[in-house]
């Protein structure tokens, strides 16, 4: 074989190996080496480390091999095999788990979360055994670092944790915290005179008022009530009626003649009753009569809106503008002939 055929048959074996021997997960490096003379065989090494396990040819390992060997006949033209060496490290994955300090908790109750996992690493024999000597990462869903955070959740919350390892592996794990309802908040309240809450008895001025509450989980919660103290309001009034407007009601009292009356009526805006006393006063209705006499001529006779056409007597009724109530008339009208000579 001359030293053109030569070169090309290398520079064959070395662009195809470069696509079908590098390895199809992890991380590493390769170094390739020539041997033979009639037959050049195609030696290449690979060091691979991965984490947790590595697939490679469709073949997955879970632990280290510092030598498996991969052949592929027939590579170049002249029939020759190409073997591939892979140098295996296995790192171990973290086994990450979360433990709180307290769990379930009342609201707002601070406590710790602790993670381990991460602190411990394995490359291969030639690196030492798990321990302390290089700790972990831990990266929270809080935004917080370290193995340890203090949280004081208000309702269940989920925390999650992510472990890297000296060796650059990483796992993720949760916990729920679950958090025990207990009372809380505030209270409004509206009383007149005086107002009983709890331990507070017979409260008589406006103002904040608080109370402990405790629920069977033992979680203790601090009730605030906002309290506003009403007075009664008292008046007293009187009023003028008609003797036709009896009977006379007022706030679901009736009043069927002249006179004072007590009672109570609810108040939207305080919430308290309100006393008053109210005298009813009765103008009686004014009656008169009277007689006219007009001539003949003067035929129809108007008067408050009735018409006489001839003589004779008719009664009606006439607003007073001094008592507000209407006065009853009766009017005689006489009616005088006219005389002839």
């Amino acid at each position: 074989m001359g030293l053109r055929s030569v070169s090309t048959v290398v520079a064959f074996l070395l662009s195809v190996a470069m696509w079908v021997l590098m390895p199809e997960s992890g991380f590493g490096q390769s170094n390739t080496s020539f041997s033979g003379t009639d037959c050049d065989s195609y030696t290449r090494n690979i060091i691979v480390t991965a984490c947790g396990s590595y697939t490679w040819y469709g073949v997955t390992y879970y632990e280290s091999n510092d030598n498996i060997i991969h052949t592929i006949p027939n590579i170049d033209p002249n029939g020759c095999d190409s073997i591939i060496i892979l140098h295996l490290s296995i790192v171990h994955v973290p086994d990450m788990v979360i433990i709180a300090s307290n769990e379930p908790v009342c609201a707002g109750e601070e406590i710790t979360l602790t993670a381990s996992g991460a602190d411990y690493y394995f490359i291969g024999p030639e690196f030492p055994l798990p321990g302390f000597d290089h700790p972990g990462i831990y990266s929270w869903s809080t935004g917080e670092s370290g193995n340890s955070i203090q949280v004081t959740p208000m309702s269940d919350t989920i925390y999650t944790v992510i472990g890297t390892n000296y060796s650059g592996c990483s796992d993720t794990t949760e916990i729920t915290i679950h958090v025990l309802e207990s009372p809380r908040g505030d209270t409004s309240v509206i009383a007149c005179n005086t107002f009983d809450w709890y331990e507070h008895i017979g409260i008589t001025s406006s103002g904040e008022y608080t109370h402990l509450f405790s629920n069977p989980d033992g979680c203790d919660s601090v009730v605030t009530m906002h309290l506003t103290i009403n007075t009664p309001t008292t008046f007293t009034d009187d009023t003028t009626i008609c003797e036709n407007q009896l009977p006379f009601e007022f706030h679901g009292h009736t009043f069927s003649q002249a006179g004072p009356q007590t009672g109570t009526t609810p108040s939207a805006v305080t919430g308290c009753d309100s006393t008053w006393t109210l005298t009813v006063n009765v103008n009686p209705l004014p009656t008169y009569s009277d007689q006219t006499t007009v001539c003949e001529n003067q035929l129809p006779y108007e008067f408050h809106g009735h018409t006489f056409s001839q003589a004779g007597t008719q009664t009606g009724t006439t607003p007073s503008l001094v008592t507000g109530c209407d006065s009853t008339w009766t009017l005689t009208v006489n009616v005088n002939p006219l005389p002839t000579y």
